[in-house]
């Protein structure tokens, strides 16, 4: 697949590799019907704590980067889904159990899929 070339989902893609993240999904949503952004990118973390902190990278990743704030942030509570909005872009930080149930890569499989690899 080519690569998706889009400085805002660059930014939540390192934003998430500083902490760590796995499994980095980016789904291209583009002239898809009923799509709620362009972009979903999508990765999980291996405790609350760190579903925290990749959210927060991307936050910061995206202000430093590109000097923009999210629309809405919200799963902060529990922290085994959070959703970071951007509008054209939407960064979905699952636990792996959440992720694997909401199966939003499933929802979305007629979208243009880039995988990332775990930095090792």
């Amino acid at each position: 697949m080519e690569k998706i070339n889009n400085p805002l989902v660059e930014a939540v893609v390192e934003g998430m590799k500083d902490n760590k993240a796995h499994n980095i999904t980016i789904l291209d949503l583009r002239g898809l019907d009923g799509a709620s952004a362009d972009f979903y990118v999508i990765a999980d973390g291996t405790s609350n704590t760190q579903v925290e902190s990749i959210a927060e990278s991307i936050v910061d990743r995206v202000r430093e980067d590109l000097n923009d704030r999210p629309l809405h942030y919200e799963g902060r509570g529990n922290a085994t889904w959070i959703l970071v909005d951007y509008h054209d872009v939407i960064a979905h930080v699952f636990m792996p159990e959440q992720r694997a149930f909401y199966d939003i890569e499933g929802l979305w499989s007629d979208a243009k899929r880039e995988d990332i690899p775990d930095d090792i």
